[in-house]
């Protein structure tokens, strides 16, 4: 007799239930229920397990469903494919590996089933690292960065970023650097296999993007090898959720749980620096609205695809998605980031451009300069860089300055409604460059 052949088993994030993470205690005893039967490494666990526990327990009548009835047919008590592959928070959401009967008695128990899908690093296009001992030449003549925020005439007009904190969802960030070692206060690792704590920068060749990001957002040099940060006065999270090696994706539970941490951390703003294409319903969206509820904003970089649609999760509704700008006479003659110049120029000053490489569409709020940005590397390095990957963090670090000057904001209550007001402040501030199309650089530049 031959055997029955083997189940297809597929990557699934549970949720509690749609947009919930386990706020509800029926939520939250349901995640424990399935932790406790699923727990990672351990043989695959039964329909009539799962059903026993779940039964009365988080007022759902599993044995009641269709799907159960039809399940219940073929399962005849064995192990029906169900293994949790990342337990997560303790809050949900799990990452599991299940048969597509598994999934369906997840779904009648009440979960929202979703297929675990990748993001990537949005790396920049360019990339040079000018060796730790950037000299003021180099600095002014290559960035835009330096020139629209640290040189504005309201730079001295109040705190630059005092009393918010920043959550960077990233490669990790190096505390060492003496530029950074004011601002970085600690953070947590989600990638699968790693400690929590190792939250520093990953050892891949991309390894430094998080670095980089957190000194466009605070950094403030002792040594004045290169430009202090947009918000020098803010504090930074690492959240690192891409490992070494190729290193440049990540999971959808990864990204799910580092934008709950940070919510759940404290931090104000959530600097996304990633992104991916088709991923509309995944979980992320939930997780970006969980942290507009509790009064936190995320901030995402577009993508650099050559300006194709945004992706996600800068498309979310509730994320910020930020386009790349720069600044053609700061780019050194001959140099590689020449490519990025192109139409279409600003109307107000057409030595600005919108970058070749930034991804525009009606998801584009405010636009950041991103081309040819000095910023810190791991290991007291310096280095240069472009991408909206840099143009993100620009406008995340302007978000802190306008918020650290803002007490009626920053301390209001952590909602909706505190997360409305800091787009309504952004939107205030924001410069238009007249790019012809909102698609380019939605309200403009905050300043």
């Amino acid at each position: 007799m031959p055997k029955a052949p083997k189940q297809k088993l597929y990557d699934f994030v549970v949720l509690p239930a749609r947009g919930v993470y386990a706020n509800t205690s029926m939520g939250s005893h349901a995640v424990s229920i399935l932790h406790e039967l699923t727990k990672p490494g351990q043989p695959e666990t039964s329909l009539d397990s799962i059903v026993s526990s779940f039964s009365g327990a988080a007022n759902v009548d599993v044995s009641g469903s269709k799907a159960f009835k039809f399940i219940v047919k073929r399962s005849q008590g064995k192990p029906i494919g169900l293994m949790v592959t990342s337990p997560g928070l303790v809050s949900g959401p799990i990452a599991v590996r299940a048969s597509a009967e598994a999934e369906r008695v997840l779904r009648s128990a009440g979960f929202r089933v979703l297929r675990q899908q990748k993001y990537r690093l949005i790396a920049p296009t360019a990339f040079s690292d000018l060796g730790g001992t950037a000299v003021p030449s180099a600095v002014n003549r290559r960035d835009f960065r330096s020139q629209l925020y640290l040189d504005a005439p309201d730079r001295q007009a109040g705190p630059l970023g005092h009393g918010v904190t920043i959550g960077v969802v990233d490669t990790g960030i190096d505390r060492s650097h003496p530029a950074l070692a004011h601002a970085v206060t600690g953070g947590r690792c989600f990638v699968k296999g790693e400690d929590d704590l190792a939250w520093g920068p990953s050892n891949g060749p991309v390894g430094w993007h998080g670095t980089h990001v957190a000194g466009i957002l605070a950094a403030r040099d002792p040594g004045g090898r290169c430009p202090d940060g947009i918000a020098p006065e803010a504090k930074i999270r690492s959240y690192r959720v891409f490992g070494g090696g190729a290193g440049t994706t990540i999971a959808t539970i990864g990204v799910i749980n580092s934008i709950l941490t940070a919510v759940d951390d404290g931090c104000d703003i959530i600097n996304l620096s990633l992104g991916g294409r088709q991923l509309r319903e995944d979980g992320v969206r939930d997780a970006i609205n969980e942290a507009w509820d509790s009064g936190v904003v995320c901030i995402a970089a577009a993508g650099n695809d050559g300006h194709r649609p945004v992706a996600f999760p800068a498309a979310h509704p509730n994320c910020f998605g930020i386009s790349a700008l720069g600044r053609e006479t700061l780019i050194p003659a001959g140099d590689a980031d020449a490519r990025f110049v192109g139409p279409p120029r600003s109307a107000v000053d057409p030595d600005v451009f919108l970058a070749t490489f930034s991804n525009i569409g009606p998801q584009i709020d405010f636009a950041g300069p991103g081309v040819a940005i000095v910023s810190t590397l791991p290991n007291n390095g310096i280095g240069a860089a472009s991408g909206t990957s840099m143009a993100a963090p620009a406008v995340a670090g302007a978000t802190a300055v306008a918020l650290s000057r803002n007490s009626n904001i920053l301390n209001g209550n952590r909602d909706k409604d505190r997360a409305a007001a800091i787009f309504a402040m952004l939107v205030g501030r924001a410069k238009p460059f007249g790019f012809g199309s909102f698609d380019c650089e939605g309200y403009g530049v905050p300043l």
